[in-house]
């Protein structure tokens, strides 16, 4: 009972809220499947530039080719140190241009006005450079000044400023910005705050909750702008946070985008120049992002072809009909029970994971063609000790025999050593003949369970 319709109104709010929220938690990243891939080793090349300079902060040329690296699409840019080397860049790129002063020292250009714009003629060009130069070492004589940056003048006549940005959370590690850019940005404050990994509607739902949403949309003579473009750009940038944890702050602004496409003009970004490595667990990360890594084509020993590939939500329908399919004493080996069907909890239970703390590998039948299907599952669960994970696999009737355990065992295995584990346990009721076998074959040593006799457990290190 509510004593008022506004009190009816603010409950179903939070139930809504509740319900969506829910709902984003199933959306589960796939690997990016359109356009070149990132070329990671490039990335690393550009980071190990600037520690060898002893700097954490790239100069703008360098982020240009990083986010170049991952298909983020960023203005030519390149540095002169000298005026005969500005103008010999400037006649390349084609005028008009803009130059920017590149000064490790200077944290916004605009303070000093250190950006000259719609420069149209070589003659402008020498005076602005000239001019530029004088006015830093008058306004910041403590600045040292490495040269100018130089770009074609990016003139759109309907485009929108915006902001792409990635920052550093103490609870929540990379986080993901959006909102409005330009110079007044940080004035303005209008930006979305959104958890990487991204997927398209992760992604629109990030850009829906800025006032700037607004003006991407058409308004009396103005075009609306190309949304997709900003939603590829947006899963280019999440791609990059999972991929480079040495990335630790980062900020395209502005972020030019109209009804042909978007480009940025200006970026910032910052690195950990001490831990290049990749994290294989994420750590920088709130939510471990889909494995992509993972997929991959396996053959058995007959020829036949599978995909092996981490489970995702959408496959709760394929999970179902696998679990259909399963015989009473196959279903009774893996689950311990002689129940058919699965109810909602357990199918969620078993669709929705947490790759940061479980891995579920399934095997797909019918690669060449739309029927796929689940033919077997294997999958591990961390332990309260973090050092160990409890296995269990699942095998179509119709697939025993065939080799396909033993490959989803090693591939998990793998996994679970790369994640960190030190060992892998599991538990095999007596009477399972096969999974004993398999154990044994891998390696496993059997043990007494001490809490239920009744089952045999199996234990290997991962080290």
């Amino acid at each position: 009972m509510f004593r008022s319709p506004e009190g009816a109104v603010a409950a179903f709010g939070t139930l809504a809220e509740y319900r969506m929220a829910q709902d984003l938690l199933l959306e589960v990243p796939s690997p990016l499947t359109s356009g070149v891939p990132p070329n990671l080793d490039a990335a690393r090349a550009i980071a190990e530039e600037a520690r060898r300079a002893g700097r954490s902060l790239l100069n703008e040329a360098e982020a240009a080719r990083l986010l170049a690296c991952f298909g983020i699409p960023f203005a030519q840019t390149e540095i002169g140190t000298s005026a005969d080397e500005v103008r010999a860049i400037a006649r390349d790129i084609g005028f008009p241009v803009a130059i920017k002063v590149l000064s490790y020292d200077i944290e916004h250009l605009s303070d000093v006005k250190g950006v000259c714009l719609n420069i149209r003629g070589e003659e402008g060009l020498m005076q602005e450079y000239a001019a530029l130069i004088a006015r830093i070492r008058q306004l910041r004589p403590d600045a040292r000044i490495e040269g100018v940056t130089v770009q074609p003048m990016i003139e759109k006549r309907y485009g929108r400023r915006l902001m792409i940005g990635v920052a550093t959370q103490a609870t929540f590690g990379r986080v993901i910005r959006f909102g409005a850019g330009g110079i007044a940005s940080a004035v303005v404050q209008d930006n979305a705050i959104g958890l990487p990994p991204l997927n398209r509607r992760l992604a629109q739902e990030l850009v829906s909750r800025t006032r700037a949403a607004h003006l991407l949309q058409s308004y009396r003579h103005v075009p609306g702008v190309d949304t997709e473009a900003i939603l590829d750009a947006l899963l280019r940038v999440s791609e990059l946070v999972c991929a480079l944890p040495w990335v630790v702050d980062m900020e395209i602004n502005p972020f030019i985008a109209d009804e042909t496409g978007c480009i940025a003009v200006d970026a910032r970004i910052a690195i950990d120049p001490d831990n290049l490595d990749p994290d294989p667990r994420f750590g920088h990360m709130a939510i471990h992002p889909y494995p992509a890594q993972l997929e991959h084509v396996e053959h058995l020993r007959s020829g036949q072809a599978l995909r092996i590939r981490p489970i995702r939500p959408e496959d709760a329908i394929l999970e179902i009909a696998f679990a259909e399919r399963m015989s009473d004493r196959s279903r009774y080996m893996r689950f311990f029970s002689a129940g058919r069907g699965l109810t909602p909890a357990m199918l969620a239970r078993l669709t929705q994971v947490d790759y940061d703390r479980e891995l579920a590998l399934i095997a797909l039948s019918n690669v060449e063609s739309e029927t796929e299907q689940i033919v077997g599952v294997a999958r591990f669960a961390a332990n309260p000790d973090g050092e160990s994970c409890e296995f269990a696999v699942a095998i179509d009737d119709k697939w025993n025999g065939r080799g396909l355990a033993t490959i989803l065992m090693e591939r998990l295995m793998q996994a679970a050593r790369d994640a960190g584990y030190r060992r892998m346990t599991g538990y095999v009721l007596p009477e399972n003949d096969s999974m004993l076998k398999l154990a044994d074959r891998l390696n496993f040593e059997r043990t007494k369970d001490e809490e239920d006799p009744a089952l045999v457990k199996v234990v290997r290190s991962l080290v």
